[in-house]
């Protein structure tokens, strides 16, 4: 019996449907269409909004504004989706989707290539990457080269880890896409009618980036990275080193190569007079990423052998004064790897203080809002109002006031519960809006004739102008 050849299929980018081509990509084959996926928005929408409309918040016309502002909250009017959107239509084929962050998926950061698929996302980009037949494949719809469609390529295990790693240091959201029953890979039909953007490869044709794509463009895109060259040191080393670097778009030598760059910097004087500078900078022109995995390697040596390297001064200073270090380097693999997994690990735990330091932050301003926020009164109470609160992300909130407090009370209890407002106005659909922070609960109650309030809760991009 004769099989047929493995065959990955791959959509380029149409529109701003990414959305689209990154679940299509996912599941290899025409599985969404943009329709599709906008039915599902609408139903997300309409849930939303019978959601918010609970409660009585029609008593003062929330669901007459909302039937008047059709404007989805899922898809764009160019066509970009929400998060949701995809979450609901892997969903409905009994696959689910989680951050890379979440604790549930701890093994998934650890070892990412025991995986079968991820999502990434950047802004209104997103794209997949899947595992197919044992090999990881990058299907992104955009080739980041100009004037060139973009065509399936080759992610190797050991590089997997550095990819999605420096992604997420550039900014991307990665969510890892598990089921205990994947859908079946569609299988190649060469009579098969597809869109122009779609085709089918030959998995053996399909090589990594900086095989796939001409060289002369991956060299002017390196070259062009915010003015700055990016081979050798380059612009990934020292006080050269850009604000932002497309990580998605390298090679995979180039990610490498900016892994140990990130991890050498912070060391790198302390490494060359330690070990020789002459050396590793002669050693960096015939091979600059064994040099700097040499440096890695060193630099990690000496840290963990102080007391050695004391014991041992005399004959270390008589290596330096020869002007080299002889090091046993049976594996060079190995020493890639190492540098590789130290880049990493330096980036997680910068990443992991600046999230504590920035969860203390917000703590101690919730502490100090909570303890100016006025007392709930009794429900009992015959001088209050209720209100519900809309929130950003479609949180919802519900709490009691008495009518002599004023909006300013309301404002410190919203920004107890989220520390990123700092002007707030409240919107009470269809034509009321509320920024006088001395105004009373009872003169609004009056103004609408309830008890009960709803208001929107937004930014007032407008305080700052006014002062």
């Amino acid at each position: 019996m004769q099989y047929e050849p493995l065959r990955i299929y791959h959509e380029h980018q149409s529109s701003q449907l990414c959305a689209r081509h990154c679940l299509n990509n996912l599941l290899q084959g025409p599985y969404f269409t943009e329709f599709d996926l906008s039915k599902i928005a609408l139903d997300l929408d309409k849930e939303e909004q019978a959601l918010l409309a609970q409660d009585g918040d029609e008593n003062n016309g929330l669901v007459e504004w909302l039937k008047h502002n059709q404007q989805s909250q899922n898809v764009s009017d160019d066509g970009n989706f929400s998060i949701q959107v995809l979450r609901r239509a892997l969903d409905n084929l009994g696959l689910s989707i989680i951050h890379l962050g979440h604790k549930d998926v701890v093994e998934a950061q650890q070892h990412p290539e025991k995986e079968t698929g991820f999502i990434c996302n950047l802004q209104a980009h997103w794209f997949a990457v899947r595992r197919i037949g044992g090999q990881w494949y990058n299907l992104n719809s955009l080739s980041g080269l100009p004037e060139t469609k973009a065509k399936p390529t080759t992610i190797s295990n050991f590089y997997l880890s550095a990819f999605l790693s420096t992604l997420q240091n550039d900014g991307y959201s990665i969510f890892v896409v598990r089921s205990d029953n994947w859908p079946h890979l569609h299988s190649y039909d060469a009579h098969q009618l597809l869109p122009p953007y779609a085709k089918w490869y030959l998995a053996t044709e399909i090589k990594d980036r900086s095989e796939t794509y001409p060289k002369e463009l991956l060299d002017q895109v390196n070259k062009s990275r915010n003015g700055l060259h990016v081979t050798g040191l380059g612009a990934w080393a020292g006080n050269n080193q850009p604000a932002q670097v497309d990580l998605s778009q390298m090679t995979q030598e180039e990610m490498l190569q900016y892994a140990m760059m990130q991890s050498v910097n912070a060391n790198h004087n302390h490494n060359t007079n330690q070990f020789g500078g002459d050396n590793l900078h002669g050693l960096a022109n015939q091979d600059p990423e064994l040099a700097e995995a040499l440096a890695m390697s060193m630099s990690a040596y000496n840290n963990g052998n102080d007391a050695d390297n004391s014991n041992n001064s005399t004959q270390n200073k008589k290596e330096e004064a020869d002007g080299h270090v002889e090091m046993d380097v049976d594996d060079e693999d190995a020493l890639l790897q190492q540098a590789l997994a130290m880049s990493m690990e330096q980036e997680a735990q910068k990443k992991e203080e600046n999230e504590e330091e920035t969860e203390i932050k917000k703590n101690e301003a919730e502490q100090a809002a909570k303890s100016e926020i006025v007392d709930e009164p009794d429900e009992s109470d015959a001088d209050c109002c209720s209100i519900v609160f809309r929130m950003p992300q479609n949180k919802r909130l519900e709490r009691r006031f008495k009518k002599q407090h004023t909006l300013q009370c309301v404002a410190d209890y919203v920004k107890s519960e989220d520390a990123s407002f700092k002007n707030v106005i409240f919107v009470c659909p269809p034509m009321n809006s509320y920024d006088d922070m001395e105004m009373t609960l009872e003169t609004i109650c009056k103004e609408l004739n309830s008890k009960k309030l709803s208001f929107i809760v937004k930014e007032n991009a407008n305080s700052d102008a006014d002062q």
